[in-house]
């Protein structure tokens, strides 16, 4: 890390180190290509005395090719490293990044930080590095705003406590400025010192091993299952059709699906692996890893729902987990817990989250809406199934499975889709699984109501909430439901509390 000091600014630069990190991807390639050419590298050292000029300048000219990339690769990485840098003021902070053809420079106020992450893949973590990322509350997408500079470790988390810092003094500056005279002496003028001290948590649980390993088997199963049923189904076909001709090198057109299955072990695992949840007054600190380790704050006046989730097979087991949804951060959902058995949720939210309730289950709208939208379903299947069994010779039965289809989607639509007006918001059941989303009604910025010819008939609307979030306005799943289910709600939205 490069620090200078210019009034009282702090400027920060990107540590020297990421040149040596912008090498490793081509330096990767270089060696995949001779790992995979080994023996033809060999027989060409053995007998380059008899190969001609012309093969030798291809092969001079394809190393000579991949040498330039990682010259320009280190390039590309110092200037990175020479122009990219973010300065601190007393009240605001300001990010440039420049690469040889784009500049790029960004500006915000402290008060509008709303997270510092430190975040580190297993290579930087070899390096002794972390990646610096500062959230910036936008109603726009929240990465185009994000700031984000490489440190060393050290210098990193004291990076994060000075951030910090300075928030809490414009903070206080904010407090006396809106104090009157009399009150003046009653706020600290004492500055609050750089580095954070740790702050007294009110509650703190990590989650261990086996914890992780069960989150991975819940979570993970059905498409680990899906892929391991396609590996087979590709085999078994090469097998039939190839008969005694099948060699082992046919197995490599099973290889993606096996890769891809590690892959999603090794992403579930990694956001399980060590998780650790810790709160504080204000904030809820969490931290996971293996091969990529990372650490992040919620400030629990940025979450706008907590949500109970489980998968089918969890639902089966009895097991769920716990999500937030936040404003200003760059992953705008993150788990607060991994699975745990459904009786402990409550209790675990009451120490981790009291502001809000858990709701593990949502009223199902009564068995008379399921007309509402099996006439729109039937419109949609009934007309595609006449006319592939008119116009494709071929085909039959076109008719009745689109019949087929409609009573599934129908019951899946209904199954899948619930709600319930609670004391302090709406609870929204999402999913077959059965996913519990409590949004308070202050989150509630809008709600869409669509109505037809075929709606005033049945007595029905489609009903949309849109809520904010890091991207300014989600809109939740447009559900059918009977006309004057959500008065109460509107009667809020329009007039405020009751």
């Amino acid at each position: 890390m490069k620090m200078t000091q210019q009034t009282t600014k702090q400027v920060f630069h990107n540590s020297k180190l990421i040149i040596i990190n912008g090498l490793v991807q081509p330096l990767i390639l270089l060696l995949v290509f001779f790992g995979q050419n080994i023996d033809n590298a060999l027989n060409l050292l053995a007998e380059i005395h008899t190969i001609d000029s012309g093969q030798l300048i291809y092969v001079f000219s394809t190393i000579g090719f991949m040498l330039l990339v990682m010259i320009l690769s280190a390039i590309r990485s110092w200037f990175v490293w020479k122009n990219t840098f973010i300065s601190l003021d007393k009240n605001e902070i300001y990010y440039q990044k420049r690469t040889i053809l784009i500049k790029k420079s960004k500006q915000a106020n402290l008060e509008n930080i709303t997270n510092v992450t430190l975040d580190s893949t297993l290579f930087n973590r070899l390096l002794g590095l972390k990646k610096v990322s500062i959230d910036i509350n936008t109603t726009s997408t929240a990465e185009e705003d994000d700031f984000s500079i490489v440190l060393g470790k050290q210098e990193a988390i004291n990076f994060q406590a000075m951030i910090n810092s300075l928030r809490k003094q414009e903070h206080h500056e904010l407090v006396r400025k809106t104090l009157s005279a009399d009150d003046f002496n009653t706020v600290t003028t004492e500055p609050t010192p750089l580095i954070r001290e740790p702050e007294e948590y009110l509650a703190k649980k990590q989650f261990s091993l086996k914890d992780a390993t069960k989150h991975i088997f819940l979570d993970s199963l059905v498409s680990m299952m899906n892929f391991i049923i396609f590996a087979i189904i590709v085999l078994l076909v090469f097998i039939q059709y190839k008969g005694d001709s099948f060699e082992v090198k046919d197995l490599a057109v099973v290889i993606f699906p096996v890769l891809y299955i590690i892959y999603d072990i090794l992403k579930v695992y990694n956001k399980a692996f060590n998780f650790t949840i810790r709160r504080s007054k204000k904030n809820i600190y969490l931290s996971y890893g293996l091969t990529h380790k990372t650490e992040y704050m919620i400030p629990v006046k940025n979450i706008v729902s907590l949500s109970v989730r489980q998968t089918i097979l969890s639902a089966c087991l009895g097991y769920q987990y716990l999500k937030v949804e936040t404003i200003g951060i760059t992953d705008n959902t993150s788990n607060i817990s991994l699975f745990m058995k459904k009786d402990q949720i409550p209790a675990f939210a009451e120490g981790f989250i009291p502001e809000f309730p858990v709701y593990q289950s949502a009223t199902r709208r009564p068995i008379s809406v399921i007309k509402y939208f099996f006439m729109k379903i039937l419109c949609f299947w009934l007309p595609i199934g006449l006319i592939v069994d008119y116009t494709v010779p071929m085909v039959n039965y076109a008719t009745y499975i689109a019949l087929a289809l409609t009573v599934a989607t129908t019951i899946v639509n209904y199954l899948a889709h619930g709600y319930q007006i609670v004391e302090e918001g709406v609870v929204i059941r999402s999913r077959l699984a059965a996913n519990y989303e409590l949004i308070p009604f202050k989150n509630i910025e809008q709600i869409k109501i669509k109505t037809n010819l075929y709606y005033q008939k049945v007595n029905a609307e489609e009903i949309k909430l849109l809520i904010r979030d890091s991207n300014g306005k989600r809109e939740t799943d447009a559900i059918i439901y009977q006309k004057g289910a959500f008065d109460e709600v509107i009667d809020y939205v329009n007039n405020g509390l009751k």
